[in-house]
């Protein structure tokens, strides 16, 4: 038994078996097969995937211990080997914030995310309540509802108070009730 985790060695094995399934099934998705006839162009694209791949698994690891600039580091990094995934713009937008950016800089790196949308990871929602929440505090009040109710519509306690907060801002008898 482990003092610190209070976990024993076997259920700590069993832990890191299936973080590790978990991994080999999240890259073997996220590397889907390119194909364009061209089999050296196919396997540039795929090294590079890969490598933006690893570079958004390095910005998470950063993020995870606070080093934005190092996250960020590697997200721009990431982009810069495959710039369609959307996580990799997503990340910038999140170091952004996490760094004192302005809205006005981190709202267009967020469309750029969503208008992209090849999600690896479970992102999606969390730069659409980002993006609907920048649009409420910038008055765009009409284009914070339609992100939120865009399908599949977001439930969670952040997007219904970005909701409230919006209505509240347009103001109107409708909005209100």
């Amino acid at each position: 038994m482990d003092s610190k985790t209070g976990l024993s060695r076997d259920k700590k094995m069993k832990k890191l078996i299936s973080v590790f399934l978990l991994g080999a099934s999240f890259i073997a998705y996220a590397l889907e097969p390119i194909r364009t006839g061209d089999s050296l162009k196919d396997s540039a694209d795929l090294a590079n995937r890969r490598t933006a791949l690893r570079c958004l698994s390095n910005a998470t690891g950063y993020v995870s211990d606070g080093n934005y600039e190092a996250a960020l580091s590697q997200a721009r990094l990431g982009i810069a080997y495959d710039d369609s995934i959307s996580d990799l713009w997503y990340m910038v937008a999140a170091c952004g914030t996490a760094s004192g950016q302005t809205r006005y800089e981190i709202l267009p790196v967020l469309e750029k995310s969503l208008k992209k949308d090849n999600w690896v990871n479970y992102n999606r929602d969390n730069a659409r309540l980002m993006a609907a929440d920048i649009l409420c505090e910038t008055n765009r009040l009409k284009e914070a509802l339609g992100l939120l109710d865009a399908k599949p519509v977001l439930y969670s306690s952040d997007a219904e108070f970005i909701r409230v907060k919006t209505y509240y801002r347009l103001g109107d008898s409708a909005s209100v009730s």
